[in-house]
């Protein structure tokens, strides 16, 4: 009882005596829970990543089956064929619970407006291993068999409510892409995250497996063996007792049966073999890279916020000095003085890191809406029991942190000889080792924060600045068909067709110019590969279809030959355009003109020679190399520009092009503009972010230099006082100004950037898809974060040079 009272009563004091201090309260904690704040929303992200088990069925033992291919030209790595897929899942002995999954767009005519939705193909373990939560109805039958196809569907809850205004007999109604009837078995909630691996979480309905008519079509279509997809994958459990390893070499095995048709099938391949990957390691991807150098970014903050709150618990016990000389008069121990500055820190503390949480809170949600569908289990980022252990537990660390720096200033064998003081000279001073360490530290890990935020600044900057090669302002792209025209219509037909669709467009007054062709300027891309008459193939690089006006239309240049010919477009010769850094890699001098190579068609030849397409996601892969097919009438491909002030949507379209045939469906309709914006959004985010980073960072270190120099500079004022009334000049005192600030200061600058040339260098590879060094952009950061900080420096030093040596003798 008698420890609780005391408890109670030490309390008290601690409240007291900050409520009598609210500009000291209000400066710690305002720093350290913003600081804080930034913290938990980042470490809510590293903890999901790397922490919090996943909602799916048995992590540990959940993997995902990939197939990788030597080719002469390169290894490639997760790109997967429906045969090879199949023959796995059929002949595997490894897994417990298995599927394929494989996701696709289709057009339900049955909607308003014959939206093109996302679906995602699937066996029934798909439900069991990702814990698909059902809000009506069921899934899938467990007996459907893998070639089984199946006219059920289960729909998204936004799917139900976005089409169906969340009617409650949802269930038995039916959807159909024109060809096929789905009945509605079944409503996911909004609460499930789909896999970010396949179409980056994006899916509106689910179908079975055997319903994928890419491979499953009563024999129309043979998927070929080089016929592969990013998007599609095996994941399963595995049986108790099986290992990643075994499991390899049980799926290395089943290849001997299917070795010779593999090879033939895929005439480029060397050789092949499985991939077995953790399910979170695929999950996550390279993001978990960029979880991690967003904490380190955080921690460097929190750093330089400690450092700067240690400057103002100095101010504070210096202020305190005549009150702790009293208590030591009075008999106080240390170990009871430590004890009351510690409740006061724990009280500041607790109180920071409860706001913080709030704080975050609301960071954590708008962190979700920023980031939806641009990084993996963003939907699984909460305030949970790891991340309420970790601010329990930086609220006692930082606690017992700020009190032991605080006691450790005070002198208590001269505590009681204060009292007998004067006043003049006799406030103890922060060591000059102490001032020096502390500038030091400052400027270091501010300087870190600074580079590294600048090697981002320069990686986005490069991203954005980069010319793209397409006009993208008032642009509009769509694919059209109609259901069955290419076996009716010969290809001449359909081009002729295909010209009177252009210029229907062409004639609208409010549009500028219409060109043939698919847009590059897209989310997702398609790569192939081009192969010289000696068999040399060269690496996967990105490809589109357009027609002759394309390159005119959007800006493009053709730097040698010329654009496609007519013939080539019907489908009569075979012809390919490349860009100029894609010729410098069939042929080292570029000189490709005229060169024949094998591609989607035997025997094309090099006609044109363009300038990069710099696409910005796919940049550091490719480096500006494409392909530009002929766009052939197997579609109806337009590309229209719209004068300024005029817009176009999906339904203007198809209402044009069912004027002239009333069978007309859309594919695909994008605003090239908005897709732009979605290409660089997380590079404008990270943009924004860098360039707050910094400034904060900047701030932070500023206010903690001028800090700890003005006070400890204030403290000193009676020894200048003294100095200059015997005739010191300013050059002296600048003097010391320099040894003991600016020179700790240059020191951290030093400091950082040795620090940041080993990291780069170490970690090189991992860092480039984020940061670049480019000294003409990091250079003047560091000169003008330095200059500040001196500023900082300088300015206390200023204006006890101003002021009269009397009033410093007299310590006013």
């Amino acid at each position: 009882m008698n420890a609780f009272i005391k408890t109670k009563t030490q309390f008290n004091l601690a409240f007291r005596s900050l409520k009598n201090a609210p500009g000291f309260v209000a400066s710690v904690m305002v720093t350290m829970s913003l600081t804080l704040a930034t913290l938990f929303v980042v470490f809510s992200l590293v903890n999901t990543y790397f922490l919090k088990p996943l909602n799916v069925l048995d992590e540990q033992k959940l993997y995902v089956v990939e197939q990788e291919v030597d080719t002469p030209a390169g290894t490639h790595s997760g790109y997967q064929s429906y045969k090879a897929i199949i023959h796995w899942y059929k002949t595997q002995s490894s897994f417990d619970k298995l599927t394929p999954v494989s996701p696709n767009n289709l057009i339900l005519t049955s909607l308003p407006g014959e939206p093109k939705v996302v679906a995602t193909f699937a066996m029934p373990d798909y439900f069991d291993l990702f814990k698909v939560p059902m809000l009506l109805g069921q899934s899938f039958a467990n007996n459907l068999s893998l070639e089984q196809a199946s006219d059920n569907v289960v729909i998204s809850e936004d799917f139900w409510h976005k089409y169906f205004d969340r009617s409650p007999e949802i269930i038995g109604q039916t959807i159909n892409d024109g060809d096929r009837s789905f009945t509605i078995i079944g409503v996911v909630a909004k609460t499930f995250e789909a896999p970010y691996m396949f179409y980056s979480g994006k899916t509106d309905i689910w179908l079975h497996f055997g319903s994928d008519q890419r491979f499953f079509n009563n024999g129309a279509f043979d998927n070929p063996w080089d016929n592969t997809y990013k998007s599609l994958k095996l994941v399963g459990t595995a049986k108790v007792g099986t290992s990643q390893a075994s499991i390899l070499q049980d799926l290395d095995d089943r290849i001997e049966d299917i070795r010779a048709e593999w090879l033939e099938g895929y005439e480029t391949s060397i050789d092949f073999r499985p991939l077995v990957t953790p399910y979170r390691t695929v999950e996550l991807g390279d993001k978990g890279h960029l979880s991690l150098f967003l904490l380190a970014g955080t921690l460097g903050l929190l750093l330089i916020a400690v450092v700067n709150v240690c400057n103002l618990f100095f101010s504070r016990a210096l202020a305190q000095h005549k009150t702790l000389a009293l208590q030591a008069v009075l008999g106080a121990k240390r170990r009871l003085l430590f004890s009351a500055i510690l409740t006061q820190t724990l009280l500041l503390m607790s109180s920071s890191v409860a706001i913080a949480l709030f704080l975050s809170a609301w960071g954590i949600k708008l962190f979700k809406h920023l980031a939806m569908g641009k990084l993996p289990l963003v939907q699984s980022l909460t305030i949970d029991v790891n991340l309420l252990a970790v601010a329990i537990a930086l609220s006692l660390f930082l606690a017992y942190l700020f009190a032991l720096v605080t006691s450790r200033l005070v002198d208590y064998k001269a505590l009681k000889n204060q009292l007998q003081s004067s006043g003049k000279g006799s406030v103890n001073q922060v060591s000059a080792r102490t001032v020096k360490i502390l500038i030091t530290t400052q400027m270091t890990f501010a300087s870190l924060l600074i580079i590294f935020a600048c090697l981002a600044l320069t990686k986005t900057h490069q991203t954005l600045d980069r010319p793209m090669g397409s006009k993208v302002d008032n642009m509009y792209s769509f694919t059209a068909f109609i259901r069955g025209e290419n076996e009716v219509l010969s290809v001449p037909e359909r081009f002729d067709k295909n010209q009177r669709v252009k210029r229907a467009f062409e004639q609208l007054p409010q549009v500028e110019k219409v060109s043939s062709g698919r847009s590059p300027v897209a989310i997702r891309i398609t790569k192939s590969n081009l192969t010289d008459m000696d068999g040399k193939a060269t690496d996967f690089v990105p490809q589109v279809w357009v027609g002759s006006d394309y390159f005119e239309h959007t800006g493009l240049k053709i730097l040698k030959g010329r654009t496609f010919s007519d013939e080539a477009l019907r489908g009569e010769k075979n012809e390919v355009m490349v860009t100029q850094s894609l010729a410098f890699l069939l042929d080292p001098s570029g000189d490709v003109l005229g060169k024949v190579y094998d591609g989607h068609n035997p025997k094309n030849e090099i006609v044109g020679i363009t300038e990069n397409f710099n696409h910005p996601n796919f940049f550091d892969q490719d480096k500006g190399r494409h392909i530009w097919w002929p766009n052939q009438p197997f579609s109806y491909d337009l590309i229209v520009e719209t004068k300024p002030g005029y817009a176009l949507d999906q339904e203007k379209v198809l209402l044009i092009l069912r004027k002239e045939d009333a069978r007309f469906n859309i594919w695909e309709f994008r605003s090239l503009e908005t897709v732009f914006e979605q290409i660089i959004y997380m590079d404008i985010i990270t943009l924004y972010l860098s360039y707050i980073l910094a400034a904060f960072t900047l701030l932070l270190a500023s206010v903690g230099i001028y800090g700890v120099l003005s006070y400890n500079l204030g403290l000193r004022r009676f020894e200048f006082g003294i100095r200059m009334a015997l005739g010191a000049k300013k050059a002296r005192l600048y003097k010391l100004l320099i040894k003991d600030a600016i020179v700790p200061l240059l020191l951290g600058v030093v400091l950082a950037n040795i620090i940041t040339l080993v990291i780069y260098n170490q970690f090189k590879a991992s860092l480039s898809p984020w940061l670049t060094f480019d000294i003409s952009f990091a250079l003047p950061a560091i000169l003008i974060s330095t200059s500040i900080a001196i500023y900082a420096s300088i300015r206390p030093m200023q204006k006890i040079i101003k002021a009269r040596p009397m009033k410093a003798l007299r310590n006013e």
